[in-house]
């Protein structure tokens, strides 16, 4: 005999009695539906996940076509399921909405859930006429603790971890794990997170509790102090941790987006920490926030703004506009001198000098190169000496000393690579590329490309990534592989349609142009299927993965 419990979370403490059944009754099986284990000797769990997204989209299809036989299907169908976790209740209530709203106007709807997503069945219980309703049936049968947690893990955009949701909100692990049990919170990996409705409730919770503001700030005191530990400078003695921020990236601009209205300075600290994050992931982002956040807070202290100015042109160069960038390195170094930081001294240095290389006006590249070197080794700064020794090269080449030139070029990359300095390393190889092809050593100058190219993208740095394919794909042209040359310059040619590169774009004329000269059918066939591949793609052939057709070089 089968007997059936349903809803048995409203009655979980008699969860006992049900033992006895199965004691007095050996042949009898017993199958329950809850939102929580019973914790029950004999006990085996079943859980009931969101629908797979075709699922999803069929009963929102099935169910629109119910109430509106005239309805039409369309590419904003999907986007509504995933808006809604795919969760059956909301999908239904969803598409009642189709009577009234097309599916384009349910989802402009859906920035909040709870207030479109009523009108359910009168013939359901109550608690399932809403999204809403069905959410606080839930809330409602947790203990106190329980409510006070699930409110304040609200505060995260994009999950967390346990670490974070025990400094944060406060958790402990009986209480985390028993909403997880419950299904208002989910669990993967080192991971906690909230369906997006689910959250959307117990953020409306936390606000009506009045602990909004108190959770917010301790998220960005906690975000602030992970940042700081993962050291995203552009010049740290050591390997960049990118993994944990962008595993983090959802939170981190929740906590900036907080802080701007709340906290500017504690903004401000927090956006100018991200300050290698954003110049190699996202600088046009980075520019952004930090412009608004130094305007926000001009009162803010100055070796804060000194920080924040040089973060600002970090992400500025890469964005294309070094007029900008050049502005907030020359206010960065008066602060940092005012200030007698020669660490920041040394760092600021070096920028100012490379923007006055690229305007020109090599004397005072040189001088200020100079005062940056000299600095460096007198206070064994070995990260800016290392970038100091690489323009020094620079200006010998452009001065015509082209061996000497290139000889500093690699002693710069030599030195970022033993300090683990793998950003400038990978910029150094570059420049080492364009002299050993201008002095004729084309091996050398493929092996300097695809060590530049492997580290850059182990990096995610897009930019840069279509900065060194673009040098790979010159080699091959050079060495009369124009079907390679074709076939990489096409996919920097895709890339390029998925979004803007910032600087990219004044240097792509004189990149391209020695890949352009040697156009020619084969040349043109590699385009055409390089244009189909994405960028991780383009960079594993430039690799040498020899399954697919290689790039020849000298």
């Amino acid at each position: 005999m089968l007997v059936l419990f349903d809803n048995f979370e409203q009655v979980v403490d008699a969860g006992s009695e049900l033992v006895g059944l199965l004691t007095a009754c050996p042949r009898l099986d017993i199958l329950v539906t809850s939102r929580q284990p019973l914790h029950l000797s004999g006990e085996y769990e079943y859980e009931v996940p969101p629908l797979q997204p075709d699922e999803g989209e069929t009963l929102f299809r099935v169910r629109a076509s119910a109430v509106n036989p005239d309805f039409l299907d369309d590419d904003f169908v999907p986007k509504i399921c995933r808006r809604l976790d795919d969760l059956p209740l909301a999908l239904e209530l969803a598409a009642a909405r189709i009577k009234a709203l097309s599916t384009r106007q349910i989802l402009e709807r859906l920035t909040e859930r709870l207030p479109l997503l009523t009108g359910g069945a009168r013939d359901l219980p109550e608690r399932q006429r809403t999204l809403e309703a069905t959410i606080r049936w839930s809330y409602e049968l947790l203990n106190d603790a329980e409510r006070e947690l699930f409110r304040r893990l609200a505060v995260f955009s994009g999950g967390c971890t346990l670490e974070a949701a025990e400094q944060v909100a406060g958790a402990d692990l009986d209480s985390l794990q028993s909403l997880v049990e419950k299904s208002l919170v989910r669990h993967s990996g080192e991971r906690y997170w909230m369906l997006e409705s689910i959250r959307e409730y117990a953020t409306r919770a936390l606000e009506t509790a009045g602990e909004a503001a108190a959770r917010r700030k301790s998220q960005a005191e906690y975000f602030e102090q992970l940042v700081d530990s993962a050291g995203l400078s552009l010049e740290p003695e050591g390997a960049q941790e990118f993994a944990p921020i962008r595993d983090e990236l959802d939170n981190l601009r929740a906590a900036i987006d907080w802080g701007f209205d709340e906290d500017p300075v504690l903004a401000l600290g927090l956006a100018a920490s991200l300050d290698g994050f954003w110049a190699i992931t996202a600088p046009a982002e980075g520019m952004r926030r930090l412009d608004a956040l130094l305007r926000k807070a001009p009162d803010a202290p100055l070796a804060l703004r000194a920080q924040a100015l040089r973060a600002f042109g970090s992400s500025a160069n890469p964005a294309g506009d070094d007029e900008g960038a050049e502005r907030a390195y020359e206010a960065s170094l008066a602060a940092y001198r005012r200030l007698g930081d020669q660490r920041g001294t040394a760092v600021i240095l070096l920028r100012v000098a490379m923007s006055a290389f690229y305007r020109g006006d090599f004397e005072r590249a040189a001088e200020l190169n100079g005062e940056c070197l000299a600095l460096s080794r007198a206070i064994a700064y070995r990260a800016p000496e290392s970038q100091a020794l690489g323009l020094a090269g620079e200006l010998e080449w452009v001065r015509g000393n082209r061996q000497v030139g290139a000889d500093l070029i690699e002693q710069s990359a030599t030195l970022a690579g033993e300090i683990g300095f793998p950003w400038w390393r990978s910029r150094m190889l570059r420049k080492l590329v364009d002299c050993l092809i201008d002095l004729g050593r084309m091996e050398e100058a493929a092996a300097a490309a695809r060590e530049s190219l492997e580290l850059i993208h182990s990096m995610r740095d897009r930019q840069m990534t279509v900065f060194t394919l673009a040098r790979l794909a010159r080699l091959a042209a050079e060495s009369g592989d124009e079907a390679g040359a074709g076939l990489i310059w096409g996919a920097i040619e895709a890339e390029e349609g998925r979004g803007p590169m910032g600087a990219w774009a004044k240097e792509r004329e004189r990149l391209g142009a020695p890949v352009l000269a040697h156009t020619g059918p084969a040349f043109e066939r590699g385009r055409t299927e390089g244009g189909l591949l994405e960028l991780a793609e383009a960079v594993e052939l430039a690799l040498g993965d020899h399954s697919k057709p290689k790039i020849a070089t000298r």
